[in-house]
């Protein structure tokens, strides 16, 4: 239920027409847009170090939970986080490592994998909000 009420901001009234869940609503897909892929960059960094005794496979299967996770939230930050994850996959984690160049046909298929995952799923909770 929205409540309008009417408060004194600088000896101005000021009319708020937006309930407490209304403004989580609209600050949860923002903090999707910029902490997907944040959080995604630091799950990669995290994982950099220890490339040796992880597989690029594990790496990418929690990345595609955590762009699934985002892209239920936001399919903006679904996008945002799906382009992130799966460059940062391919800078950190692909050989040549340090560079976004693929030279096995293994890692392409998991990166586009990766980002087909995060494009269907934003595609999908799009659909969802508009109805």
């Amino acid at each position: 239920m929205c409540e309008v009420s009417i408060r004194a901001v600088r000896r101005q009234p000021h009319l708020c027409l937006m309930s407490n869940s209304q403004h989580a609503k609209t600050e949860l897909p923002l903090l999707a847009i910029l902490g997907g892929p944040g959080v995604a960059l630091a799950l990669v960094l995290a994982t950099s170090t220890l490339s040796r005794s992880i597989a690029v496979a594990n790496v990418a299967l929690g990345l595609a939970l955590l762009t699934t996770f985002v892209s239920s939230i936001s399919w903006q930050g679904g996008l945002t986080t799906s382009i992130t994850a799966a460059a940062c996959l391919n800078f950190f984690h692909t050989d040549p490592v340090h560079s976004l160049q693929v030279t096995s046909g293994s890692d392409l298929a998991m990166i586009m994998l990766l980002m087909s995952l995060g494009f269907s799923s934003s595609y999908l909770t799009a659909r969802r909000t508009r109805s």
